[in-house]
């Protein structure tokens, strides 16, 4: 990976891959839930 940024692959390490662009078709719509609706504590 380091390569083909051309960055010296012996000091650099690649921790994460992020992939960048438009999405074809529209995502689903997600809905999150309130941590105190799902978890309890005694």
């Amino acid at each position: 990976m380091a390569e083909a940024f051309d960055l010296d692959k012996e000091r650099y390490v690649p921790v994460m891959i992020l992939s960048i662009g438009k999405a074809v078709e529209e995502g689903y719509e997600s809905v999150r839930m309130s941590a105190d609706k799902i978890t309890t504590f005694k």
